[in-house]
């Protein structure tokens, strides 16, 4: 039997609908919420708005700027106090793992945790068919972060296994990408590629980064010289997918890649 909860109501719809549209189709077809199923849900992101009200940002001066990590609050008052000192950078305050150990990803952009209300609307994205919902992620992420994310040169999605591509009917990576690339005016092209194997989620930690850097590859022999790189994926837990597509793209002359994504899993420490 299948987990995954049953959508109901819930309309499938493709990449690029105009929000007009949505409004539209709303109307004649209400959707309940997608967390919590009760009362009807609303765009841009399926839920109602009691549950829409308790989805809270994550603040970037209490953030580590690389992987997202929150930071102690006294190392966050430090970073405001001295100017960012020796706690951050360009990018942000960085948690001491960040510092001491300069991670692939140099700056992570993300919405929201992966947590109550906001996992509902990314399962929906993912197996509930709403393949609208990555278009209205990526509208989210141009309306926060725009100022920033023109500064790159490319937008790279995160592959899939063609199988699952197959299954699923689209690749939610790039249908984020592409509705992000067209509001920024930046170009994205799919440089890797996935390989066979098992689940990232079923893995433990050190698992997931030795099978990351085993089924991640460049597709062809890309020229990415002098140019600023960003992945873009729905969600990263341990970073491992993001960091094997990092260094990849960085051997094949990136100066520097970033990643946006709609969510990050906390960290459990």
């Amino acid at each position: 039997m299948d987990p995954r909860p049953s959508y109901g109501r819930q309309r499938p719809s493709v990449q690029g609908r105009h929000a007009l549209l949505d409004r539209l189709i709303d109307s004649i077809l209400p959707a309940a919420c997608l967390h919590c199923r009760r009362d009807r849900g609303q765009p841009p992101l399926g839920l109602c708005r009691r549950c829409r009200s308790d989805l809270r940002e994550a603040h970037p001066g209490r953030r580590c700027g690389s992987c997202g990590r929150e930071l102690p609050s006294f190392a966050t008052l430090a970073a405001v106090a001295t100017g960012l000192g020796n706690l951050g950078g360009e990018n942000g305050p960085h948690c001491g793992e960040c510092r001491s150990r300069p991670p692939a990803i140099e700056r992570l952009f993300f919405l929201y945790d992966y947590r109550p209300p906001f996992d509902a609307v990314i399962h929906g994205f993912k197996y509930g068919g709403l393949e609208y919902l990555g278009g209205n992620l990526a509208d989210l992420g141009y309306q926060r972060f725009a100022d920033e994310l023109r500064d790159f040169d490319l937008l790279v999605p995160v592959p899939i296994h063609r199988f699952r591509r197959w299954r699923r009917g689209f690749n939610q990576a790039e249908t984020i990408a592409s509705r992000l690339a067209r509001r920024l005016g930046i170009p994205y092209r799919g440089l890797l590629r996935r390989r066979a194997g098992p689940p990232q989620s079923r893995m433990a930690l050190a698992d997931r980064r030795r099978n990351a850097r085993r089924i991640l590859a460049l597709d062809g022999a890309p020229v990415l010289a002098a140019l600023r790189v960003l992945l873009v994926d729905d969600v990263t837990t341990s970073g491992a997918t993001l960091t094997a597509s990092a260094r990849l793209l960085r051997r094949a002359g990136a100066i520097a890649v970033s990643a946006f994504v709609a969510a990050r899993t906390p960290d459990p420490r």
